[in-house]
């Protein structure tokens, strides 16, 4: 890819610039405190021994964080991976523990929750964000006081909720490629004791990378309407039910790739861009009509522009997800308790065109339909030195999904498969707070998990083609049966449980009022799960029954942390050193057009630090670092040419060993209200986008800006805001699927510079 500027030089300047910053100036106003629930009870952010960080709901729209996968640009240690690109399917990763297994089945190591209801669909991730109170990434295992076990954390969106006092906001925004972003929300009582709120977003701009091929819209484009409302009755002091609802649809011309050529080197095994003068000598050996430079359908994308596609297909999202929840709280005496009953439902259908080229080769469609109940009770209480938290939660869910891969443009076969998985588990959890002394506390915590698995999948060619193929009949049989992971075929293989105890155990020091230090070791259980294929035969795929099921990965982390408070409450510095031990990382790699997860040991060693600064009334400076080393041991790979094979270390995938993050804001009186400046950064360290870190993956660092101007009325009601992101026009992936076996590899590319203003008023 090109302008990379970028350099480990530039990354050690800018945490030599965080280590060094905290000089501040007496007088400045201090720091607001920042209240989270992380611990499901309203605390300060500097008085728990976990690390966590927090967004507020103003604090987001400063940042112009307007999805939930932007968070990624202001928190250290977060990044996240969305293989088919925009508005489409994304998994968090958090201190290099993700996924990228694009299964649409799976679910992320690194949870969603929005409102404490957690978020299995890896389909319905990639959302809006509107009418936000705040968000909340904590960081290691979260399985003692959290409904759904996490080895990687978890991402906790809290939605603004109702009160008796009237309120209402509406934000416009204008921008980059026709946008059009529409936001507002409402709120107040009903009554004595009842209050509601009602808001929603409307999103819509035209797509940025532009389609050469007549017919074709460009792609990338945008079309989503969300709407919530949610209806609160407070009978008492002591009692609360809030109801819930949500919807949200999605329409939009998907993402394409960019498309580079790529072949393997002499060994077999390692993956490289294809000179432009050579011509691929895989490409006979799959029937390709290939020329210098060209995959093996005979495309190479020409002109180096990375905002222009040749795909003869339009791809398509069309997406649609729904839920309903029921939180109730009430006091009995000094313990609090809480019920939350939910249901979510996701319904996707995506369409790529997977050769990226202009000639119908290898186009695939994906339908999701995900549905998902779930039920949490918990309680919680303290009296004098103690503080306890306990609860059970059952989670129910089916998803029905599959994927069809259409190649009969070029004679080959018509592949559908379909799959249906169930998951079923139930799990009691806890945790408890001892005061030892002043200045000393012990938290211990454990969770037990029980779950069930149950997982169909059956591929058919409806061409047919395939018996022809491989000599099993003179002609076609539509329909043809190539994989089939059944009872009757696979038997107990289609199953799957768990039986898993975890733990936490914290120790907290607090030498001053101002001042934390911890150390912890907690455990996370991420459950078994099954790999998707689309063939057996080794046309696309050479998939086995016995390889279809894998095994629970568990991650234990130890940690080492500090919070502190500097200069007289005028600036807050935290840090942590970590170890994960992984036993079992559940690996995921691509062979042709197969997805294969693997089982494999793995490590990760890492240093984070924040720091948020008022050094002056006015300036505003938020900084963070994270630097990770981290190895997956013992992967296996195979020589194209003679299956012989080679064992080696390597990195976790998206998990870039060095991030920084910045922003630096002020403001001051201007006539009848303030003008304020922004900039904001994130410098991203070398990753590999595939566990085999082949050099057609590897993305060397780059440094991504923002930057913008506003003016806000005193009152706070009215405002304006000029914005730009991506300031310098940085080129640079997001993700990357290589696909050598077929001479190219696809490439996600990160949104182009994009401007806009953005209108706020408050009643």
């Amino acid at each position: 890819m090109s302008n990379r500027t970028i350099r480990p030089n530039r990354a050690r300047l800018f945490t030599a610039l965080l280590v060094t910053l905290p000089v501040t100036q007496v007088g400045a106003q201090g720091l607001e405190e920042v209240v989270v629930t992380a611990q499901k009870r309203e605390q300060n952010v500097q008085d728990i021994g976990i690390s966590v960080t927090a967004f507020t709901g103003d604090q987001l729209k400063e940042l112009g964080i307007v999805s939930s996968t932007d968070l990624v640009t202001q928190t250290p240690g977060l990044t996240y991976v969305t293989p088919f690109g925009d508005g489409n399917n994304a998994a968090f990763t958090l201190r290099g523990v993700g996924l990228n297994d694009f299964s649409e089945h799976n679910e992320s190591p690194t949870a969603v929750y929005v409102d404490q209801v957690y978020q299995a669909s890896l389909a319905g991730l990639n959302f809006n964000l509107f009418d936000i109170e705040r968000v909340e990434v904590l960081r290691g295992p979260q399985g003692t006081l959290y409904g759904r076990n996490t080895t990687g954390g978890l991402v906790h969106f809290i939605t603004r909720k109702p009160s008796e006092e009237f309120n209402a906001y509406t934000d416009l925004t204008l921008g980059s490629y026709s946008e059009i972003r529409l936001e507002g929300g409402v709120g107040g009582a009903l009554g004595d004791g009842v209050s509601t709120r009602i808001s929603g977003i409307y999103h819509n701009h035209d797509g940025y990378r532009d389609a050469r091929v007549p017919g074709v819209d460009d792609a990338n484009s945008r079309d989503a309407l969300s709407l919530r409302g949610q209806l609160l009755f407070e009978p008492s002091d002591d009692a609360s039910i809030l109801f819930s609802a949500h919807y949200s649809n999605v329409d939009q011309i998907a993402a394409t790739y960019e498309h580079t050529s790529t072949a393997f080197a002499e060994d077999g095994i390692t993956e490289i861009l294809l000179p432009s003068d050579q011509v691929n000598p895989i490409c006979e050996g799959v029937g390709g009509l290939t020329g210098p430079g060209e995959d093996c359908f005979g495309y190479r994308d020409r002109d180096g522009d990375v905002y222009d596609t040749d795909n003869d297909r339009e791809p398509f999202l069309d997406l649609e997800t729904w839920g309903a929840s029921m939180t109730a709280d009430w006091s009995w005496g000094d313990i609090a308790l809480t019920s939350i009953t939910a249901y979510e439902k996701v319904e996707k259908l995506f369409g790529e065109d997977t050769d990226m080229g202009p000639v119908p080769s290898i186009a695939v469609t994906n339908p999701v339909d995900s549905k998902q109940w779930s039920q949490e009770f918990r309680a919680a209480g303290g009296a004098g030195a103690v503080n306890w938290t306990t609860g059970i939660y059952y989670f129910d869910r089916s998803i029905d999904t599959g994927s069809r891969t259409d190649t009969s443009g070029i004679d080959l076969v018509d592949d559908e498969t379909v799959t249906n998985y169930d998951t079923r588990s139930l799990a009691i959890f806890g945790q408890i707070e001892f005061q030892l002394a002043d200045q000393w506390t012990a938290i211990l915590g454990g969770r037990y998990t029980d779950e069930e698995q149950d997982f169909r999948m059956v591929a058919r060619d409806l061409l047919g083609n395939t018996p022809f193929f491989l000599g099993l009949s003179d002609e076609p049989i539509p329909g043809y049966v190539i994989f089939d992971f059944t009872p009757e075929t696979a038997g107990e293989l289609t199953e799957a449980s768990l039986n898993d105890f975890s733990f936490r155990a914290e120790l907290d020091w607090r030498p001053t009022d101002t001042s934390l230090f911890y150390g912890s070791i907690s455990q996370g259980t991420k459950a078994p799960g099954f790999n998707f294929a689309i063939d057996g035969t080794g046309i696309l795929g050479a998939s086995q029954i016995e390889q279809i099921p894998f095994d629970e990965e568990t991650l234990t982390a130890y940690e080492l942390g500090m919070k502190t408070e500097l200069f007289d409450g005028k600036a807050t510095f935290n840090g942590a050193v970590f170890y994960y031990d992984y036993e079992d990382f559940q690996a995921f790699s691509f062979d042709q057009l197969t997805n294969v997860v693997t089982n494999k040991d793995a490590e990760v060693k890492g240093v984070e630090a924040e720091l948020l600064a008022r050094p002056v009334d006015g300036l505003d400076i938020r900084l963070g670092a994270t630097w990770l080393d981290t190895e997956v041991k013992d992967i296996v790979a195979a020589s194209f040419f003679t299956g012989e094979e080679v064992i080696r270390n390597r990195e976790m995938v998206a998990a870039p060993d060095v991030e920084v993050t910045g922003l630096i804001r002020y403001s001051w009186p201007v006539a009848s209200g303030r003008l304020s400046v922004q900039t904001d950064f994130r410098l991203v360290g070398d990753q590999f986008f595939d566990i085999n870190n082949n050099p057609t993956t590897h993305e060397d660092s780059y440094f991504v800006a923002g930057a913008s101007v506003g003016y806000e009325m005193a009152d706070g009601r009215y405002s304006i805001v000029a914005w730009v992101k991506n300031l310098t026009d940085e080129e640079y992936r997001t993700y990357a699927i290589p696909v050598t076996s077929l001479g190219f590899t696809q490439n996600m590319i990160g949104q182009p510079r994009w401007w806009g203003v953005t209108f706020r008023a408050n009643w």
